[in-house]
């Protein structure tokens, strides 16, 4: 049975990669990368504890998770060939890197039978997808070693501060560059993993799509005051007070001093 679901699985992966328009190997590689962004994570010890490079593309692709470049490149190489099995790729090297899933070197044979190189473990690192882990959380920032999160910076709508307080998530939103010296726009406070990561991606493809001019939520509301006059005054123990009247007109606003 355990076969049979690997089997779908890597067909079901395969045919997905397939069934988006990609005529050309360069198109054909980043449709293959995107699904390994979308259903591939790089964590070595889930769902179990396991070597580096120890496991087969099709149990891989099963659990969701690889340890290491050659895994990333055995799950390259088997929905690319799956899903496009005339286009030729070669697998010449790899190299570790502490914590990122190192590097898988990949040649293809590109249109006009020229060559091009790809990196089999670069899936995490294509934009669009941002998700933060239990161990992301837990590390202390860079420039702040007294805080554990992760910020994240958007270029031209601000930073964005995510920490896991008690058994519950915050999400914090500072200006750009501000992040902990700054104000704190909004803050939202999550119950779960899952609803902060869906918290940080509405707000990234709000970021993307509205910059600095985001739309007003329609819950929100207010009144508008619209004075016609104003008066002001300052008091004064013999009871002269000091009052001034801004009254508007045609004009603009007339001002007059009234008598006590």
């Amino acid at each position: 049975m355990r076969s049979v679901i690997l089997a779908v699985t890597i067909l079901s992966s395969a045919a997905v990669v397939q069934a988006a328009p990609g005529p050309t190997p360069d198109e054909a590689v980043v449709q293959v990368l995107t699904r390994m962004r979308a259903t591939l994570r790089y964590r070595p010890d889930f769902p179990a504890p396991r070597g580096p490079h120890e496991w087969e593309a099709q149990r891989v692709l099963a659990a969701g998770t690889v340890n290491g470049c050659v895994e990333s490149a055995k799950a390259f190489f088997t929905l690319f060939h799956e899903a496009f099995p005339s286009f030729k790729a070669v697998y010449l090297d790899s190299f570790n890197a502490a914590g990122n899933g190192g590097h898988a070197v990949v040649q293809v044979t590109g249109s006009g039978g020229r060559d091009f190189i790809v990196d089999a473990a670069s899936f995490e690192k294509l934009p669009g997808r941002i998700e933060v882990s239990e161990e992301a959380l837990a590390t202390q920032v860079d420039f702040r070693k007294d805080r554990l999160g992760r910020v994240v910076q958007f270029q031209g709508r601000g930073d964005v501060f995510l920490e896991k307080v008690g058994d519950a998530y915050q999400m914090l939103v500072y200006p750009l560059g501000q992040v902990f010296d700054g104000p704190v726009l909004s803050r939202k406070s999550l119950r779960t993993l899952s609803e902060l990561n869906q918290a940080l991606a509405d707000y990234a493809a709000a970021a993307k799509e509205y910059g600095d001019d985001p739309p007003l939520p329609p819950h929100w509301g207010g009144y508008r005051v619209m004075p016609e006059e104003v008066e002001f005054w300052q008091g004064r123990e013999s009871r002269l007070h000091d009052r001034l009247r801004y009254r508007k007109d045609e004009t603009g606003w007339v001002v007059e001093r009234l008598s006590p």
